[in-house]
């Protein structure tokens, strides 16, 4: 009887140890689904944070949560957050498709003709989503204040605005003028 308990318990233990050693290898594959968590921030007024999450060969998301409420906003493609002095609102770049980068760039598309980054804002009050292309860039000030200041291409939107003119027949007022 003690032979057929030590030969009962090596063999359960042999097969406990063979099922131990069975671990599923990373393929690949696998990288594919891994996400990076970037840009972590939280409001001033500790009210929102927000956060972007990117997969490695898709798309990432911004995340923009009231943590009181537990609401979540998800705005596709935005990255580059950070949320104005005052916390009245958010700003991000909007980056475009990745799969449209990349065909434009397999198909040796000019600089100047590439697909460019939108600026978006969110504003935190009534929770509205503002867009703008042909942004180049933007400053936040360093004092708590509201104020945002971007710099637009101006050819690109003074071409839009002269099509929009002759679509609805607006008067073009220039904007700027030459001392």
């Amino acid at each position: 009887m003690r032979y057929f308990t030590f030969a009962f318990m090596c063999i359960v233990l042999l097969h406990i140890q063979a099922a131990a050693q069975e671990k599923k290898r990373l393929s690949h594959d696998d990288y594919d689904h891994w996400k990076n968590l970037s840009g972590i921030e939280i409001s001033v007024d500790g009210n929102h944070v927000l956060y972007t999450i990117e997969p490695q060969r898709h798309d990432g998301d911004l995340f923009i949560m009231n943590p009181n409420n537990h609401q979540q906003k998800i705005i596709p493609r935005g990255a580059r957050a950070s949320f104005s002095p005052g916390g009245k609102f958010a700003v991000f770049h909007i980056q475009p498709q990745r799969d449209v980068v990349r065909q434009a760039k397999v198909e040796k598309t000019r600089r100047e003709n590439m697909p460019k980054d939108s600026l978006g804002i969110y504003v935190m009050g009534n929770e509205e989503l503002l867009k703008y292309e042909d942004v180049i860039s933007y400053r936040l000030p360093k004092e708590p204040s509201d104020w945002l200041a971007f710099a637009l291409i101006l050819q690109e939107s003074l071409r839009k605005w002269k099509r929009r003119r002759k679509l609805f027949r607006i008067p073009f007022l220039p904007m700027f003028r030459n001392p």
